[in-house]
């Protein structure tokens, strides 16, 4: 396919896909989008679904742009807090760890697990048999941890 009638054709996809997320914003159906375009059903999930990735990737750059700044405002205010301890300013300590305190939040397994404990039935204890725990006891407490929420 020539280089000219490629870009035509991409051309035409993008500003379909265009119209088909402006019909989904509206409320409109997959099926309805397909017969306002006269296009396949199976072209509108296709469309659809590049949509909802690039979507997902826009998203994800938008948090990790969004951390960054965030981590750079943070770093600069440090700075100038730094400067000030060193000065002697010794109240400036408090403002320090709320700093620290955030900067950690923007930098996933910089603080420390949170410990958790998991309990029996009622509340009580889970109970140990002296032969060890076998496999199924393990399955059964591991499936109480998540209805509890405790496990990710």
């Amino acid at each position: 396919m020539p280089v000219n009638k490629k870009k035509a054709v991409k051309a035409l996809i993008a500003e379909r896909r265009r119209k088909v997320m402006a019909a989904l914003l509206a409320g409109l159906s997959y099926r309805a989008i397909a017969e306002r375009l006269a296009v396949g059903l199976g072209t509108i999930e296709r469309d659809a679904k590049e949509l909802f990735k690039s979507m997902e990737q826009d998203r994800v750059t938008d948090v990790a742009q969004y951390r960054k700044l965030e981590l750079q405002r943070i770093d600069v205010a440090l700075t100038s807090i730094w400067v000030k301890i060193a000065a002697g300013q010794l109240g400036e300590i408090d403002r320090l760890i709320v700093l620290q305190n955030q900067r950690a939040k923007y930098m996933p397994g910089l603080q420390a697990p949170e410990r958790r404990e998991i309990s029996g039935p009622g509340g009580n204890a889970v109970q140990l048999d002296d032969g060890g725990i076998s496999a199924s006891r393990i399955a059964a407490i591991l499936e109480l941890a998540q209805k509890r929420s405790l496990l990710i």
